[in-house]
């Protein structure tokens, strides 16, 4: 057994393990070396030599795709681990730990409702820091956390992951709404099955069908129109004459009717991050913001939704 003191065991490796990194998360040899400009020759053989010094198999061949083994994936993550370590020593040695980029992604009306407002309070406290608002996709947000493509996703579903930090944030109260010119605004009394008959607007669903805005599978209704973009939405129930279902401080602020239908969850709201390595961690500051943000803006019971329950 190699009877080497652990820094030199590292330091005949250090040069190896970027490039073990990018493999490992393209599983692609050519893509691998595109990224690093290296000769896809060249960087099999670092592969190599790796797999020779550590004694095991890092990836396995399938196909003409390559997959890490077990041993692969718990140095991969060590790895992602210490490269994100080397580098916060490095902006902290160069009094750089809130300055340049933070890379925030959000899913769903309700948590966006929260990190946009908050990445005001952001600029504010942090001038040196430049957000960059993503769109999160649920299928792809642990992956680009663990690379260190985004610093914090603001989720309106809970992702388990060994390696990442979940925080349940709250829950964002919901209700059906319409706007001014809609037929159901000034009427004084409205059934359920009144409100079911008119058509809606909703968040595009995803591949089992669901959005995300919180309507229960067991009621039916007819969706006019789907998009993207929150704010499509919200005008379409304004001056379109389409019901929404949208949280009840969206419909307080734009002056919305809330309709008699209490059926409708509240939106659940969850943060996702790598763990946090100190108070100036940038998804440290980032969820210290948005919750300062839900704390500022929750509702309560509005005054729209007791009316609708007759209180």
């Amino acid at each position: 057994m190699n009877k080497m003191e652990p820094a030199a065991r590292i330091a005949s490796i250090w040069n190896w393990l970027p490039a073990f990194r990018v493999v490992a998360e393209t599983e692609h040899l050519p893509t691998a070396s595109s990224i690093l400009h290296i000769t896809p020759s060249a960087l099999s053989r670092t592969v190599r030599l790796l797999e020779k010094e550590l004694g095991r198999e890092l990836f396995r061949r399938v196909g003409r795709r390559i997959e890490l083994t077990e041993s692969g994936e718990r140095l991969l993550a060590r790895v992602r681990d210490g490269m994100r370590y080397v580098y916060t020593g490095w902006v902290e040695a160069r009094d750089e730990t809130l300055v340049g980029d933070v890379h925030i992604a959000s899913a769903g009306l309700a948590t966006t409702l929260y990190v946009q407002p908050a990445l005001g309070a952001l600029r504010v406290a942090h001038p040196a820091l430049t957000p960059h608002l993503h769109a999160a996709h649920p299928e792809s947000v642990a992956l680009r956390l663990l690379r260190g493509e985004i610093h914090v996703a603001f989720l309106s579903a809970s992702i388990l992951h060994p390696r990442l930090t979940t925080v349940h944030l709250g829950e964002a109260s919901n209700g059906v709404y319409c706007g001014s010119a809609h037929p159901l605004f000034r009427r004084r009394r409205i059934r359920r099955d009144e409100i079911l008959d008119h058509d809606f607007t909703a968040p595009l669903p995803d591949e089992a069908g669901q959005t995300d805005e919180g309507w229960p599978s067991h009621l039916r209704r007819r969706v006019a129109l789907y998009s993207s973009h929150m704010e499509v939405g919200i005008r379409a129930c304004e001056t379109g004459g389409l019901l929404a279902v949208l949280p009840d401080v969206i419909g307080q602020e734009r002056g919305l009717r809330r309709l008699p239908l209490d059926e409708i969850p509240p939106v659940q709201m969850f943060a996702l991050h790598r763990p946090i390595i100190g108070p100036r961690d940038r998804a440290f500051v980032v969820l210290d913001a948005v919750r300062a943000q839900i704390a500022h803006t929750d509702p309560g019971d509005p005054p729209a939704r007791r009316r609708a329950r007759g209180a």
